[in-house]
């Protein structure tokens, strides 16, 4: 039977790879939005090179798909990817002035929903400090007119709230979906475990059966013979006769 690991790794790996196809075009489209909503002047080259290596990184792991047993260092080390190509696209855009800093919390609560408590602690760590350098080495935001820029706290409580509701909606969906196919796997498994503790009794009442006729048929058998050499026996001892 396969592992608990190694089946928690089947299940939550497509799903990993659907989160990242998602945070690939959610990043793209949050950068078209900073400079046509909010007026913020992005870099797209360097953070264009960041998502092709998410999508690459991704394209990847997508072919640990087709692997039956898939390893759980593998899950891990691309959730540790994601922070620092997070990283990355934050030092370009803010630093720490940047809200969608939020979205290294879901990485960490896939982390503990699929990988178990040490695994989330590491990549909560390394969240953490990564997010820490952000305040001493990053790029400041450029606003493209003056007006945008008299606005910065409310363009600034704006994205808290967008990264606020996609990290929310990434996490009840992505997160809740793999704690139900995790929770179906382990009843499909009972099943199956259930199924295969009725084959083994109806196999052991079987043998027993068949060992019980056995031994039946055994003195019956001795009976038979007994009766056909009387038999014969008489019938012997009658021709002189």
């Amino acid at each position: 039977m396969t592992p608990a690991p190694a089946r928690a790794a089947l299940v939550v790996l497509p799903w990993l790879v659907r989160l990242r196809w998602v945070s690939v075009v959610a990043l793209a489209l949050a950068v078209l939005a900073a400079g046509t909503l909010w007026g913020v002047h992005v870099p797209v080259g360097p953070i264009a090179t960041l998502l092709a290596a998410l999508a690459a990184t991704n394209a990847v792991l997508a072919f640990q798909l087709r692997s039956p047993d898939p390893s759980r260092v593998v899950i891990g080390g691309s959730l540790l990817i994601d922070s620092f190509l997070l990283t990355g696209i934050l030092y370009f855009v803010g630093g720490p002035m940047n809200p969608f800093s939020t979205v290294y919390l879901v990485g960490i609560t896939l982390a503990a929903v699929t990988l178990g408590h040490r695994w989330a602690v590491a990549l909560a760590g390394v969240s953490v400090a990564l997010y820490a350098l952000t305040f001493f080495w990053h790029q400041p935001l450029h606003y493209m007119d003056a007006a945008s820029a008299e606005h910065t706290l409310t363009l600034h409580l704006a994205g808290m709230w967008v990264a606020l509701s996609a990290a929310a909606g990434l996490i009840a969906h992505f997160v809740g979906r793999v704690s139900e196919a995790l929770a179906q796997r382990e009843a499909e498994l009972d099943d199956a475990r259930a199924a295969t503790a009725r084959s083994e009794r109806l196999a052991a009442l079987l043998s027993l059966g068949a060992g019980a006729a056995h031994e039946l048929a055994t003195p019956l058998s001795t009976i038979r013979t007994a009766s056909a050499e009387l038999e014969r026996a008489a019938g012997g001892s009658a021709d002189p006769a």
